[in-house]
């Protein structure tokens, strides 16, 4: 008899321990850059979103972010602070590192009381783009600035980053006829009017 529950408290333990696995693998905690990718003009501004899904209770967050500082450059991050109470958006005194030189930004983070669960928009960012045409990643990584950590009510989170791709193409020379046509008839107008 001591053996069966032996056998059967250690299968119930087995059982409960691979349940468990299987929801913690189920709803991972995972972060995109939204969109994933994303054609933009030169010399134009554009936003991409931080969006966090599979949150289960998370209280706080830390991201590091680095892309091709030739084509490129952060003008603002702004964590939401709609769902994070204490962010590097909200005068803290703990407003991220933005280095548009080498590409980056660091320290980027948000925590609360309540932990968010579920799909969660951590942050907004906005770049501009030069003059320049080519591809650069936007390349995410856990915030290397011990103040933002990954954690739930559970402990600390390690969370599934995926990066994003962002193409910047010259302005359509379809865009420079129309220009120069709308001006030709302005021109031609005016021409017309003082005749």
């Amino acid at each position: 008899m001591k053996n069966f529950n032996k056998t059967i408290y250690s299968s119930l333990l087995f059982t409960v321990f691979f349940a468990a696995n299987l929801l913690n693998q189920a709803a991972a905690t995972t972060v995109n850059v939204m969109p994933a990718s994303t054609t933009v003009n030169t010399s134009s501004s554009f936003t991409v979103s931080l969006m966090g899904s599979g949150f289960s209770n998370t209280t706080g967050f830390g991201l590091d972010l680095n892309w091709d500082s030739s084509l490129i450059q952060l003008v603002s991050a702004i964590v939401d602070s709609a769902s994070w109470e204490f962010t590097t958006s909200n005068n803290t005194g703990l407003e991220p590192n933005i280095d548009n030189i080498s590409g980056s930004i660091s320290g980027l983070g948000g925590s609360s009381f309540q932990g968010r669960s579920g799909d969660v928009k951590l942050a907004d960012l906005t770049f501009e783009s030069f003059a320049n045409i080519g591809t650069s990643a936007l390349n995410l990584s856990v915030s290397s600035n011990p103040t933002w950590l990954w954690a739930d009510i559970s402990g600390v989170v390690t969370p599934t980053l995926n990066n994003a791709e962002i193409t910047v193409v010259p302005v359509p020379a379809a865009f420079w006829f129309a220009s120069f046509g709308l001006a030709s008839l302005g021109f031609f107008r005016r021409k017309s009017n003082l005749a």
